[in-house]
């Protein structure tokens, strides 16, 4: 889930070709294994990492973080930070 903020500046990004959540153009559920999540040093942010093989079998790194709030009795990611 992600905030309605967050939905409208992503929705006035027109020359975002991949997905800002994964920093890709297409998944894989084998990703899921490797899939890492930790607390950031600056509060309320989360760090979220993953490693792929691409298609020239080279491994690829990827670190995305988030701010994410608290929504009643959930939470929302607020910000994608680099968006």
């Amino acid at each position: 889930m992600f905030t309605e903020k967050l939905w409208m500046l992503l929705a006035k990004i027109k020359t975002l070709d991949y997905d800002p959540f994964l920093k890709a153009q297409d998944c894989d559920v084998e990703w899921l294994k490797r899939l890492n999540i930790k607390e950031d040093a600056k509060e309320d942010w989360f760090v979220v990492s993953y490693s792929y093989v691409d298609y020239l079998n080279t491994k690829q790194n990827v670190v995305i973080r988030l701010k994410v709030i608290s929504n009643d009795k959930s939470y929302s990611i607020f910000d994608i930070d680099g968006i």
